[in-house]
């Protein structure tokens, strides 16, 4: 399990582009996330695996659908 990041920027960004998903495609495809906020943030150097527990977390305390699809779009 990853330590506590208290970094405004990065759970901004997190809040939005979980929002975003949601919007877009009616789901959060945590792995897509994920890895948007890894490019994003990656003078952070944060691994991959944690920013999905980030995400996943994010997602899962509002009513959203989740999937785990690594292949899914990464555009946009």
């Amino acid at each position: 399990m990853m330590k506590r990041l208290d970094l405004p920027e990065l759970k901004a960004d997190l809040a939005i582009m979980v929002q975003q998903a949601m919007a877009r495609n009616r789901v959060v495809n945590v792995p897509v996330v994920a890895e948007r906020l890894r490019r994003k943030h990656e003078h952070l150097n944060i691994a991959l695996e944690d920013l999905e527990e980030l995400v996943l977390r994010s997602a899962s305390m509002l009513p959203y659908p989740i999937e785990f699809d690594s292949n899914g779009e990464l555009n946009g």
